[in-house]
Order: structure tokens, then C-alpha cells, then sequence
């Protein structure tokens, strides 16, 4: 079931097309105050999008990318790209409140393997351009030496998850997802990219090896309170150069 013939789902691509990100946010949100009286539309939400972002959401998570001087985004297994397109139009306004060269603007690149299903009739709709890749991953990797950031959403594969990690080489790691422990709420408004967050247990989803990897930042995300964010950012190797070996050295 695809849902475009849906009234509901033609109204979003409707929003899409006009660039009305806020009204498709606003749209969201109507949904789940009201997922009591009307379960179908949340079905075809999630046939769209998983992620439930709000407008702080996006702006909060858009200025922490901005920070980071991130310049283009890999978002693996991204569906539709909805939640995509919507941090794009947040990242954009970053950009033009800092002056930035539009040129330069912040990229964000839709990944998925199944070229026959999203380029189907029965397929979602789709809210970004998509790059396919095939099975075999290491003949067509995706990711350029100076890409930047790598994002994962909902990710289900734990294998995939570290296939693609591994053969990224760029700084950011971008993960959105549920994580169904209380204790997680803690920490979850924390953005001091400064604090040690590397203490926080977290599922393999979610998990980075920390002798590579950074975690600075875990917070919530969305309206579904399980739903968080985290960044994670590669740990930079002191280069050290190869001792001489010296043979037969002797002293006199």
C-alpha cells in the first residue's frame, strides 16, 4: 500500500510541492492530538515518515549541524525523505541568516538499495532525489573521501548499520531512533558538545565504538517520547611516525 491516492497523504505532497514545511509540520502534529479519534491517518504517517519532528525539533537539531560547519549528509535508507526535506528547509534558513554563500549550502542525500520498489507505482511518494546502490556495497559506496555526516533513521539492520559506518570517512554520525529505556531521559536535552556522553549505554543501533567515535550529543526528538537524537564525532588519531630501526648500531 502506497497511501498517495489518499487525501491525506495528497494534502502533505500537496504542502510539499508549495514548499510548506510548517504546514506540513502543523499537519503532523494535528494527527497525533488526535490519534485517538482517527488511527488511520497515524498508519499513513508512518507510511511516510516514522519520525514525528516538531518545528523545535528541527530547529534546534538544524543549528546544532550548522555549528558543526556539516556541509553535505548521507542519509541511509532515508524512505520517502520526508524528515529530510524538512531538516534541509531549517538548515537553509541557517545558512541565509549567516550570510552564507548560497552555493555552499548544506546537501542532503537520499540512500536506498530497492531501485524497483521506490521507482514503482505501489512505492510512497518521495520528497528528496534518491541515490540507489546495490548489493554489492563495497563495489558502490556512496560516500565521497570529504563527505561529512552520515545519518540513520530508525535503522533495523545492526550488520548494515556497521557495513556503512565502516566505509564512511568523514566526522559526524547522525542516528535517530527509539530507545524504550526511561533512564535515557536523564540526559536527553543535553547538547554540550563538550560533555562526556560516552558513559551512556545504548543499543547496537545506536552504539558507535567509543575508541573511534565521540557521542556529543542525545537528546528527544518528536512527538513519540521514545524517539531521540544522537551525533557522534569521530576521534582524531595523533599521527605518530614510524621509529627508525637502526641495525648493527655500535658504540665506541
Amino acid at each position: 500500500m502506497s497511501g498517495k491516492g489518499e487525501p491525506f497523504v495528497q494534502e502533505i505532497i500537496s504542502l510539499h510541492t508549495s514548499g510548506n514545511f510548517k504546514g506540513i509540520l502543523n499537519l503532523i502534529q494535528d494527527v497525533y492530538e488526535a490519534s485517538s479519534q482517527d488511527k488511520a491517518k497515524i498508519h499513513l504517517l508512518h507510511l511516510i515518515s516514522w519520525p514525528t519532528p516538531t518545528e523545535k525539533d528541527l530547529s534546534c537539531l538544524a543549528a546544532a549541524i550548522f555549528s558543526l560547519k556539516v556541509s553535505h549528509i548521507h542519509s541511509i535508507g532515508c524512505g520517502t525523505g520526508l524528515l529530510e526535506w524538512l531538516l534541509s528547509k531549517y538548515l537553509l534558513k541557517h545558512y541565509l541568516e549567516a550570510n552564507t554563500d548560497y552555493e555552499r549550502k548544506i546537501e542532503v542525500t537520499g540512500i536506498e538499495a530497492d531501485f524497483r520498489w521506490w521507482t514503482s507505482s505501489y512505492s510512497p511518494p518521495q520528497f528528496i532525489p534518491l541515490q540507489f546502490v546495490g548489493k554489492d556495497f563495497a563495489k558502490e559506496n556512496p560516500f565521497a573521501e570529504f563527505d561529512d555526516m552520515v545519518m540513520f533513521c530508525y535503522c533495523n539492520s545492526v550488520a548494515l548499520f556497521r557495513t556503512y559506518v565502516g566505509a564512511f570517512l568523514g566526522t559526524y554520525v547522525l542516528i535517530i531512533g527509539p530507545l524504550s529505556s526511561t533512564s535515557y531521559e536523564l540526559i536527553c536535552e543535553s547538547e554540550n558538545f563538550d560533555e562526556d556522553l560516552n558513559g551512556v549505554d545504548l543499543p547496537e543501533t545506536f552504539n558507535l565504538p567509543k575508541a573511534n567515535w565521540k557521542l556529543i550529543l542525545l537528546k528527544r526528538f518528536g512527538l513519540v517520547k521514545t524517539d531521540h537524537v544522537a551525533v557522534y564525532k569521530r576521534i582524531e588519531k595523533a599521527f605518530e611516525p614510524p621509529r627508525r630501526k637502526i641495525n648493527g648500531a655500535r658504540t665506541h
